[in-house]
């Protein structure tokens, strides 16, 4: 019977989730337009995009922002800039973080999307809380199947 290695559930690593979906983020610049980030995100089928200024950091906008700040006050997505209802202070996580810390800094922030910046603080990727789910889901199928390998197998007495 081959020898398997416990899987690490909770202690994956952010680095896991990027080398599964690959490191590409959609960034908008902090003066394009609402309408501009919200094509971008259809574009790419995405929740969030990193709103940066000048290659830094300055903000994330998501879907939520758009139906709370921009729809919701009706303001014009064709005027209004994307730095004018983004979420400024954002939460961002090295790749080495687990995949535990990462949940629990979007349960204590309330947010859904964390960009991953490497230590000189450059954007290196994105998870979002479906990434961790999905990844601690498939985690525990292994270690399922592990187990009832393990269970199921040849007596070794």
């Amino acid at each position: 019977m081959p020898v398997t290695q416990p899987t690490p559930g909770l202690h994956c690593r952010v680095s896991e989730i990027l080398e599964r979906k690959g490191g590409e983020v959609i960034v908008v610049d902090a003066d394009a337009t609402v309408r501009q980030a919200l094509t971008e995100m259809m574009t790419h089928d995405v929740g969030a995009v990193v709103v940066v200024r000048g290659g830094d950091i300055e903000g994330i906008f998501t879907e939520r922002d758009y139906s709370r700040r921009v729809a919701l006050d009706e303001l014009d997505p064709y005027t209004t800039l994307v730095s004018e209802v983004m979420s400024g202070d954002v939460c961002c996580v090295g790749p080495g973080a687990s995949v535990a810390y990462a949940l629990d800094l979007m349960a204590r922030y309330r947010c859904r999307h964390l960009p991953v910046v490497n230590v000189d603080g450059r954007l290196i990727g994105i998870v979002s809380i479906g990434d961790c789910v999905a990844l601690l889901s498939d985690s525990a199928a292994r270690e399922n199947g592990q187990l009832r390998e393990y269970i199921g197998g040849p007596y070794c007495g």
